[in-house]
């Protein structure tokens, strides 16, 4: 399901589902697909799933919280991501192309925990994961993904937030000199 706006700089490969993920919280607008099993229901990947009870929605918004937290967005807490990995089993499997990678060893809300992390590993393992970025624009925070030479962005979109930051900082200067 969509989130409710285009993404500027959208993840490559499976890491664009963690994005997704991530920006099921849109602080511009004040909504949270994971505020309710109904909205959950329609982000969730595979349309098998069960429709998540109020635990599962729990451990979801927390895994977002901790993984928004590795990109920028509030400190990391350890311990908590630790119990959540406890809710997420996963096992080594046969990738397609030979390889060998971290699969969900369990169907339903659990697996779906496991395979955002399992993604999150190999993002880091690969590099792309410090390319997933919360827009520092406060009234945004959206997660986009930098695909900037220099890894320096900033904003989701220059248009759009950048825009915004700059337009601000020059009226706070035009105020203060006048």
């Amino acid at each position: 399901m969509s989130t409710g706006r285009t993404a500027p700089a959208a993840a490559p490969g499976r890491l664009g589902t963690v994005q997704d993920f991530l920006n099921t919280l849109h602080v511009e607008r004040g909504t949270d697909l994971l505020d309710a099993s109904a909205t959950a229901y329609d982000w969730l990947p595979g349309d098998d799933l069960p429709v998540p009870g109020p635990r599962a929605l729990d451990r979801l918004r927390a895994l977002r919280r901790e993984l928004r937290a590795r990109c920028g967005d509030g400190t990391p807490d350890d311990d908590l991501l630790a119990r959540l990995a406890d809710h997420a089993p996963l096992r080594f499997a046969p990738a397609p192309d030979g390889t060998i990678r971290l699969a969900p060893a369990e169907d339903g809300h659990r697996g779906i925990l496991a395979t955002l992390l399992a993604i999150a590993y190999q993002a880091q393992r690969d590099g792309t994961w410090s390319r997933l970025k919360v827009c520092h624009h406060d009234d945004c925070r959206w997660v986009f993904y930098d695909h900037s030479r220099s890894r320096t962005a900033t904003w989701c979109a220059m248009g759009i937030c950048g825009n915004r930051t700059k337009v601000a900082a020059y009226r706070r200067r035009r105020a203060a000199s006048s």
